[in-house]
């Protein structure tokens, strides 16, 4: 099984106020300087942040990761 313990010093998850709809952001990451990817899921229905841990440590080491559901 591989370590999925990976040390994040960025994270935080927010609503925001978009045309009177509330959108769940949450952010994830190592570094303050790395870019910022913006994950956007294909599909309506179910939010894909709940499942972030699954998929994206590696991503963390190079960007702040934000999903938008």
């Amino acid at each position: 099984m591989k370590n999925r313990n990976i040390k994040r010093g960025i994270h935080m998850e927010e609503y925001v106020s978009i045309n009177v709809a509330d959108q769940y952001l949450l952010h994830s990451g190592t570094n303050y300087e790395n870019p910022v990817m913006l994950f956007i899921h294909g599909g309506h229905g179910t939010a894909s942040s709940i499942f972030a841990h699954a998929f994206q440590n590696k991503w963390e080491k190079i960007f702040t990761v934000v999903h938008w559901d």
